[in-house]
């Protein structure tokens, strides 16, 4: 059932990025024409979603009037949709290699793993044998 919602909802992502492209408005060329003032199109993408997140900031502290549901979830799937435009353009950003572009489940892109490391102690030192493992 879950799965069922998630696609249903993927399916409405795709149908307003759609309908925001015959409208004229955001597609993937709009954000790479920030490139001539210097500004990665993935980065830009960021500052709708941010303008997006305002809104939808707004909206959730307002207690009065009373939340229209409708317009909320319209903003959760611009929001989707936004982010997959930035990941994608992210992906074509000179310098990316496409592993760094996919993140690693569990952890973020570009962060080790971390390792018991043996610390010395203080007694260790003095006595040159000891050595502790330092827990993370």
């Amino acid at each position: 059932m879950e799965n069922a919602r998630f696609q249903e909802i993927l399916s409405q992502v795709t149908e307003i990025h759609e309908r925001n492209r015959e409208r004229g408005g955001d597609d993937l060329s709009s954000f790479k024409l920030c490139e001539r003032m210097g500004l990665s199109p993935w980065k830009a993408v960021l500052a709708t979603i941010a303008t997006t997140m305002g809104r939808l900031m707004n909206v959730a502290k307002s207690e009065n009037p009373p939340v229209d549901s409708e317009m909320v979830a319209e903003m959760l799937t611009e929001l989707a949709e936004h982010s997959i435009m930035a990941r994608m353009l992210l992906e074509e950003s000179p310098g990316t290699k496409p592993s760094e572009s996919i993140p690693r489940r569990g952890r973020r892109p570009g962060q080790r793993e971390r390792k018991d490391t043996p610390v010395e102690t203080a007694d260790s030192q003095s006595e040159g044998t000891s050595m502790q493992t330092k827990e993370e």
